[in-house]
């Protein structure tokens, strides 16, 4: 027997709701998907930021012990300095003086 027009009808709506249904289940495991996505950016965001911390520590460290060099080779430089012209000052005072250097083989010489 031939189906109705309100068979026909009712057949129609069932599918159209089983079809909305389905779209709506669709709809709600992409948006389950994207809320798992941000979960997963904001843990990496959290771990980059940490990281980066570590590192802006680490570095800060290391420009302060950079610093510390610095300023000992500035040190360093000026006691070179100093003892250079230490050393110069000594130079010139024994040039002043005239030292007789008798060796001990010419003295082995001299006296046979």
């Amino acid at each position: 027997m031939p189906l109705s027009i309100n068979d026909k009808l009712k057949s129609r709506v069932v599918g159209s709701k089983s079809t909305s249904a389905q779209s709506i289940q669709s709809i709600t495991e992409d948006i389950s998907s994207a809320a798992q996505a941000n979960t997963e950016i904001v843990d990496a965001t959290g771990e980059q930021l940490q990281r980066q911390g570590i590192l802006q520590e680490r570095l800060n460290s290391l420009i302060e012990s950079m610093r510390a060099s610095a300023a000992k080779a500035g040190t360093t430089a000026g006691a070179g300095k100093e003892l250079y012209q230490e050393t110069e000052a000594l130079n010139r005072l024994l040039g002043q003086f005239s030292l007789d250097v008798v060796c001990a083989s010419q003295e082995g010489i001299e006296k046979t």
